[in-house]
């Protein structure tokens, strides 16, 4: 069981764009950002404004379903001209979209089951833009997570109908949190839940830059978006 757990239940807004924010001393950090359109699909991305330079990369798990990524995977991509360059589209169809790239995973028409969509792991925290409270938006997921500077930090992201949704718990996780945002009568597919859990573990390195993963359909993507950014 985690030292802290807990979390916030959110009605969500079809075309919405949401922030989720964590406390850092006594500023706010905002750590990614997500939407979710009106047919169901999942826009996210690590909150970079100004990213200088982006990787998208592909990997192989191995037949218990794992899979091992290095900081150094991907090739350069050429963002200039990409000003969407931290977006993952994740389409209610299956298909899927980075950096100008596609790929495939199970279609989410038709959804019965929980299924997770994507992790993300963060840059250092000192890495990403710092609010104030006044700064702070109404359609912000502002989070009770404390960030200590010595542990990294991960999201989980996944998705249900609501009537299925399950409390996503990390063994060994110190602290963690969970922000629910539920959207109801979305065309075709009724209600759902998107779930992103927080959470931290043992002290560690941070990453040199946040990623975001996910499985796809004879591989996946690890992309990268380091947060060297100016406000």
């Amino acid at each position: 069981m985690a030292d802290l757990i807990g979390g916030y239940g959110y009605a969500g807004r079809l075309g919405s764009r949401h922030r989720m924010i964590v406390k850092y001393g006594d500023r706010f950090a905002p750590l990614l950002w997500f939407s979710v359109g009106r047919d169901g699909s999942l826009y996210v991305g690590p909150y970079v404004p100004k990213p200088k330079e982006a990787k998208l990369g592909s990997f192989a798990s191995d037949a218990a379903g794992t899979a091992t990524v290095q900081y150094a995977d991907g090739r350069n991509v050429d963002i200039s001209l990409r000003p969407d360059a931290t977006k993952l589209s994740i389409h209610s169809s299956g298909k899927m979209h980075a950096l100008g790239e596609h790929a495939f995973r199970q279609s989410l028409r038709g959804i019965t089951d929980q299924q997770e969509l994507c992790s993300l792991l963060f840059q250092h925290i000192d890495s990403f833009p710092s609010l104030k409270a006044v700064d702070v938006r109404p359609k912000d997921a502002v989070t009770q997570f404390v960030v200590d500077p010595l542990r990294p930090l991960q999201c989980r992201v996944t998705v249900s109908p609501t009537s299925k949704l399950s409390v996503l718990e990390v063994g060994g996780a110190r602290q963690q949190w969970r922000s629910i945002v539920n959207y109801k009568a979305i065309a075709g597919m009724g209600d759902l839940s998107f779930q992103f859990l927080l959470f931290d573990a043992g002290e560690a390195a941070w990453p040199p830059a946040s990623y975001v993963i996910t499985k796809a359909t004879g591989g996946g993507w690890a992309r990268s978006a380091p947060n060297n950014c100016s406000d």
